[in-house]
């Protein structure tokens, strides 16, 4: 059995998914967690969507750290303090190219923020864990109320994303997006926050054109969609529970590149509720990598786009075994408990 020490952070939603696993495996009897205040030898006072814990295994103890920042960026001093780095934006390339780096630092997964289904004890564990964040800001549940425009919706048990591949499925494709403003993101760089919002509008704009009524999705309703493509704003809730209604009911789930090149929230939601995908490329390396053609279809650029979702409306065969592919990818390694089992045994040396 493992014995985990959680150190507290500041509240992010792309810490969730890697507290649900733990609860998950909790659970199961595989772990004890206990939540201890963040030793001063790793708060650096910066670096937020990082989780530091201790994990012991028998005789042997690590220091772990899970960083889900979209960014592939590194802070050498830090990550030298752990014995085990998952990068959630974790790229070969940038990644594996120093001794150091390979001895440290190793690929997450797919993430999306979700909650344990029990959601009792997850509860208490969060209450726990983010209370740095609650003496800063007030209670958590008053920060989650202030993250609601930026989410578009509360976050949503694990269960909650899950669909079966056999289940119903509309002939439909969605894709409901956010245009990113200059003060959401005042360290991009203008040149790349402009190239992300015009390939968003631009696949937008074509699957409407291409589908009609069989495209369901559009631009959030923010100011900067207001101002840059109006037309294409999305005219439905965006409420969790009216997310997952309509994702859950279209076939077709299209994805693009998140901030920082990252793979978005989106990818992985799509996973879990079965759906045949879409995606631009994935830049980023995952532990277990879902395979274009089997688990996604990638494209670059909004013609792709239209040309993949086409293929996958004109052909059921091939539509029903990506979702199959996807249930049985979201079984065996993005369900929370698998991934963190996973992580839990790399970090203990039990596997590569």
């Amino acid at each position: 059995m493992y014995e985990v020490c959680l150190y507290q952070a500041p509240y992010s939603p792309h810490l969730t998914q890697v507290l649900a696993g733990l609860v998950s495996l909790e659970a199961r009897g595989e772990l004890r967690i206990d939540v201890q205040p963040l030793p001063s030898a790793l708060d650096d006072g910066e670096s937020g969507n990082l989780l530091w814990m201790l994990l012991k295994h028998g005789a042997e103890t690590r220091t772990i750290c899970f960083d889900m920042l979209d960014g592939d960026t590194l802070c050498e001093p830090l990550v030298r303090k752990a014995d085990v780095y998952f990068k959630r934006a974790f790229c070969v390339e940038g990644h594996t190219r120093l001794d150091w780096q390979r001895e440290l630092i190793r690929p997450y997964g797919l993430n999306f923020h979700c909650v344990a289904d029990d959601i009792d004890r997850y509860d208490q564990l969060e209450r726990m864990l983010f209370r740095r964040e609650r003496n800063v800001s007030g209670s958590l549940d008053q920060w989650r109320k202030r993250l609601l425009p930026w989410l578009g919706r509360e976050a949503a048990r694990e269960s909650d994303f899950q669909c079966s591949a056999g289940s119903e499925a509309v002939e439909g494709v969605v894709f409901l997006t956010r245009l990113w403003g200059r003060r959401s993101v005042p360290k991009y760089s203008e040149e790349a926050l402009h190239e992300l919002n015009n390939s968003r509008v631009e696949v937008v704009s074509a699957l409407k054109r291409a589908f009609g009524e069989r495209f369901h999705g559009g631009l959030q309703d923010t100011p900067t969609a207001r101002e840059v493509a109006p037309q294409l704003i999305y005219s439905g809730r965006t409420d969790r529970s009216s997310y997952l209604t309509l994702m859950q009911r279209y076939l077709i789930g299209v994805t693009t590149t998140g901030l920082h090149r990252s793979v978005g929230w989106k990818f992985a939601e799509y996973i879990a509720a079965s759906r045949c995908i879409v995606s631009e490329t994935l830049c980023h390396s995952q532990p277990n990598p879902p395979i274009e053609g089997e688990h996604f279809l990638g494209f670059d650029g909004a013609e792709e786009c239209v040309a993949a979702c086409d293929r996958l409306l004109s052909n059921s065969g091939e539509a029903s075994q990506m979702r199959f592919a996807n249930q049985m990818y979201f079984e065996k390694h993005l369900r929370s408990g698998e991934l963190l089992r996973h992580c839990l045994a790399v970090a203990a040396g039990r596997c590569s």
